[in-house]
């Protein structure tokens, strides 16, 4: 399943990337805008401990040893913003677009972080637009955990797959739009127990008042399913008992 999404997300880039010559007839030049972003800040709890946990990192009492030097560290974060505006027709656009993060520890590398955006805007006399979205953090790093079946510890990490669709419409002054999307949290093999699979609805609403401000109402729904630990209980249902 994870090379399955793996291989789809490469898909969805080349096809944007690829799209761009296609669209552009000969000799025309597509504008193509990148914007670099840097961010440098310090973070006193980078693992998100609890108070008891983080005293006992500091006081070395932990009941494992945690993989990270400090509670604290410094963190530079650097991003990549690509997009371009295509017309389909008279009445139609279509946006690309792209982005990429990546964030860097100075003491704790164990924690470092990226993650990729992409999506396709398309829009009909700036009326209705549809989108289609993918987001992916791959290696996402928790901190140490024990692993039930082998009663050890090791590094917890997930991967977080959300492909989306959306839909607006806008009537000045009125906005509404709905949107539907997966999600998907693969852990590493020690905790596969805890990997879920999600549907995610949202319809929202707004309006802007002749004093220029939004007033919004929005419902979200969420189901998700805990496929990891459905798994594990069949394994462990079929295995003889001896």
């Amino acid at each position: 399943m994870k090379k399955a999404f793996s291989f789809f997300f490469h898909c969805f880039a080349a096809a944007n990337i690829c799209l761009l010559p296609h669209l552009a007839s000969a000799g025309e030049k597509i504008p193509l805008t990148l914007k670099l972003t840097w961010k440098s800040s310090y973070e006193d709890n980078i693992l998100k401990y609890s108070r008891r946990d983080l005293d006992r990192f500091e006081n070395h009492t932990e009941l494992y040893p945690s993989e990270i030097t400090t509670a604290d560290d410094w963190i530079n974060t650097f991003g990549l913003r690509a997009y371009t505006d295509l017309n389909l027709g008279r009445k139609v656009k279509l946006r690309p677009y792209y982005s990429f993060r990546i964030s860097r520890y100075s003491v704790n590398q164990i924690v470092n972080s990226q993650s990729h955006y992409l999506l396709a805007r398309f829009s009909y006399r700036y009326r209705v637009y549809f989108y289609l979205q993918y987001y992916y953090l791959p290696g996402y790093y928790l901190r140490v955990y024990k692993d039930r079946d082998l009663d050890e510890y090791h590094s917890c990490d997930f991967d977080l797959h959300r492909p989306t669709a959306r839909l607006r419409y806008r009537l000045p002054p009125y906005e509404i739009e709905g949107g539907f999307g997966r999600e998907y949290i693969y852990y590493n093999g020690y905790f596969t127990e805890y990997d879920s699979e999600a549907n995610f609805y949202n319809l929202e609403g707004s309006y802007t008042t002749p004093f220029n401000l939004d007033i919004s109402l929005g419902y979200e729904y969420k189901e998700s399913d805990n496929i990891g630990f459905v798994a594990d209980e069949q394994m462990a249902s079929s295995s003889p008992i001896e």
